[in-house]
């Protein structure tokens, strides 16, 4: 997906923002309906790295028109480095 919706940004730059979301951990109702226990539940509501719906949406805005791909807040950026190379 983040191959197409970058050949979109580049394609169509001059007439419309196209940014490409490589979203990580949002807190959304989406882990309780696939059938998450209460502990998972819990352990997904703790967590630092996860953020609400509201707080990821705003980590967005700044790339919008700057670049094709975002992973949105610096947390969510830490936390893939973190992934990628054991930081």
């Amino acid at each position: 997906m983040s191959t197409f919706g970058e050949s979109l940004y580049y394609e169509n730059k001059e007439k419309v923002d196209v940014l490409v979301w490589n979203c990580l951990g949002v807190k959304t109702k989406i882990f309780k309906e696939a059938g998450a226990s209460e502990g998972e539940l819990k352990s997904l509501e703790t967590s630092c790295w996860m953020l609400t719906p509201e707080k990821a949406v705003e980590g967005i805005w700044p790339d919008l028109g700057r670049s094709p791909v975002t992973l949105g807040k610096f947390k969510h950026q830490l936390r893939l480095g973190i992934v990628l190379f054991g930081w």
